[in-house]
């Protein structure tokens, strides 16, 4: 009876062990499955859908290879999923909150504040002011190390964006015609 509940504890504490590992090392794995480095990082923004779900937008900036977004979200389990990126571009569209009154219509309208991230490695020299080509009602945060930048540009818009659609000047067109990258 001593032996079977000493089975039954010791099986209990390696389910347990191995479910704190598999949840402690999601983050990881997650960005190892999309091939990046889960060493060279940075968290670029943090979200909550309205269903509560945590979202993370990060750049991995790898030795050997362009720095690459990479959208990080948790699972029905709690455990993080990583994609990537296209072409180093990423959009989160966001309804803003406030108080408005809107009319009833067939079509969505509202306020909605967009994000577009766009990262590389290709810097030539230190990427200075964009203002003099971004449209009205635009700004841009520019972080860069070495030639590793990110460019996050904050718009608002009546309806969500979807990439490529609607889309402001492309930000490496806008990088090459001032001579920022190669």
């Amino acid at each position: 009876m001593k032996k079977t509940s000493y089975i039954i504890i010791l099986l209990t504490l390696v389910i347990i062990g191995a479910g704190i590992g598999l949840y402690g090392t999601s983050w990881k794995r997650a960005i190892r499955k999309v091939g990046a480095d889960s060493l060279e990082m940075q968290e670029l923004y943090s979200w909550k859908t309205s269903d509560g779900n945590v979202n993370r937008l990060i750049c991995n900036y790898a030795s050997d290879e362009d720095a690459v977004l990479l959208w990080l979200h948790r699972s029905r389990l709690g455990l993080w999923e990583a994609e990537r990126g296209s072409n180093n571009l990423f959009l989160i569209s966001e309804p803003t909150s406030g108080g408005k009154r809107f009319e009833v219509s067939d079509r969505l309208t509202g306020e909605f504040e967009n994000h577009l991230f766009f990262c590389g490695n290709d810097a030539a020299a230190r990427i200075e002011s964009l203002a003099d080509q971004l449209p009205p009602n635009v700004t841009v945060s520019i972080w860069q190390t070495g030639s590793y930048y990110v460019l996050h540009y904050v718009y608002y818009t009546e309806l969500p964006e979807t990439a490529g659609e609607n889309m402001m000047v492309m930000p490496y067109d806008m990088l090459k015609a001032k001579g920022y990258v190669q």
